[in-house]
């Protein structure tokens, strides 16, 4: 899965946002954030797709964090 790295100016407090995501999910986003993570997707998608593309990236963050329990171990 791809991953894009984002540094947040720390004055401005603007973060450039890769043209890519842009490219992906346009130019009027929703943020869902917690204490660790984001979320953000296209504002009026459905959320039930949006559920369902999110536990992708969760399943592939868990295939991820076993592989490197076990190059490590």
């Amino acid at each position: 899965m791809v991953q894009f790295k984002i540094k947040i100016n720390e004055k401005q407090k603007l973060a450039y946002i890769p043209k890519e995501i842009v490219e992906a999910l346009g130019f009027k986003l929703v943020a869902v954030p917690n204490a660790k993570t984001l979320l953000l997707y296209p504002e009026g998608s459905d959320l039930e797709d949006v559920i369902a593309s999110t536990e992708i990236i969760i399943q592939d963050l868990r295939l991820q964090s076993t592989e490197g329990k076990r190059s490590h171990g």
